[in-house]
């Protein structure tokens, strides 16, 4: 697993309950066609009759996978961030599915955005996890971009 200057299918955000990162939150999102296609309809749709002025306006939404860190030291994860609070990654995906093994994780309930793109993830189950804010918009054009490309 290693960090990439470009955007990837694999996107980690650090993740926050009530404002803090305790246990090394993160959430990961798979970026697949299925997660461009069905998140740019409806963030298209929700933008034609403005909906998405505010964070409060959300659809559900189950992509990104909520981490929490089990073990005593930091993660090895975590150097992937650098000084930021989104990393795209390149791993495979059995590298994904033994972090998932081996610590606690839940999915995301619901995905908030603004009109203009401003976007973030949150779970209501047990504590209230939400991901770092990430630019939706600028996203989805640079997922469109690579697509057009292949």
């Amino acid at each position: 697993m290693k960090p990439s200057e470009k955007v990837t299918d694999k996107m980690m955000l650090k993740a926050y309950s009530n404002g803090y990162r305790n246990n090394y939150e993160i959430a990961i999102v798979n970026l697949t066609n299925t997660w461009f296609n069905s998140t740019k309809r409806i963030f298209t749709i929700a933008r034609s009759a403005g909906v998405g002025l505010e964070l409060r306006d959300r659809y559900r939404d189950g992509s990104a996978k909520f981490l929490v860190y089990i073990g005593c030291n930091c993660p090895p994860y975590e150097h992937l961030f650098g000084e930021k609070d989104i990393a795209f990654i390149e791993a495979d995906p059995e590298e994904i599915e033994q972090l998932y093994a081996d610590n606690e994780y839940m999915k995301s309930d619901t995905l908030l955005f603004t009109y203009d793109g401003i976007s973030h993830y949150r779970t209501t189950q047990d504590i209230c996890y939400q991901t770092a804010e990430f630019d939706l918009e600028l996203l989805l054009e640079i997922l469109e971009q690579k697509n057009q490309q292949k």
